[in-house]
């Protein structure tokens, strides 16, 4: 929503505030200057229910200049969706410019990520399943489209799935890291019909789970125009 006219008022108090400690002598130097946007962003922030903004701000003003204050500043005056949080929150965690980029040009953003609710669940999911940090990055980067999916209603049942055709979570792990977009796959429409003509084409159970652990990009594949004719 675009910023009322309370949470204006709010900004400017917390802005004012803080100024004034920095006029204080006693309170000069324990503030620095390249500290006083930021602050006075998670300030406002905070007072108006943005939570995660505020301390973000706060994490990445600590380490240096950057232009996450600006883009939130952004995001404060013009309404726009929680894009810029979740890319504020990533660039936190340090992922490489390169990741980031590939995260920016490959998100839908009709889509808003929300931080709280969907990205921090996504990324310890990934961790508890035994990703590494850098595969989880790895990961996001080619297929962003991971902090949609619900860790309870998408990202559990699909492990489920994979551990009853008998995969090991390890082998599990390994094949969402190379292949990521695995997760946002239909059991019905795309997995139970593929496990299906393998198991029509003679494959037993165990097969079928060595094939899908050693080469993922195959729960991809039609059936009609990719399989079937093969």
């Amino acid at each position: 929503p675009h910023p009322t006219r309370a949470f204006r008022v709010r900004a400017l108090a917390a802005a004012a505030s803080l100024v004034g400690s920095m006029r204080r002598p006693s309170t000069r130097t324990a503030l620095p200057p390249r500290l006083l946007l930021p602050l006075c962003v998670a300030a406002a922030a905070a007072l108006s229910g943005w939570r995660s903004c505020s301390w973000i701000m706060i994490g990445r003003s600590l380490s240096g200049p950057s232009s996450v204050s600006s883009r939130i500043l952004a995001r404060s005056s013009s309404g726009t969706d929680d894009f810029t949080v979740a890319e504020a929150y990533l660039e936190s965690l340090g992922w490489s410019e390169d990741t980031m980029n590939k995260f920016k040009s490959r998100y839908d953003r009709k889509f808003n990520p929300n931080v709280d609710g969907s990205v921090k669940p996504l990324l310890q999911w990934l961790r508890d399943l035994g990703l590494s940090g850098e595969q989880v990055q790895k990961s996001v980067g080619r297929f962003p489209q991971l902090i949609r999916l619900s860790v309870e209603h998408n990202l559990k049942p699909f492990v489920r799935w994979l551990e009853d055709l008998g995969l090991e979570k390890p082998q599990i792990a390994k094949a969402i890291a190379r292949f990521p977009s695995m997760c946002s796959l239909s059991l019905e429409a795309n997995l139970k019909p593929l496990v299906q003509w393998m198991s029509d084409v003679g494959l037993d159970k165990p097969q079928v789970a060595k094939v899908i652990a050693r080469h993922p990009p195959i729960v991809n594949y039609s059936l009609e125009a990719n399989l079937k004719p093969k």
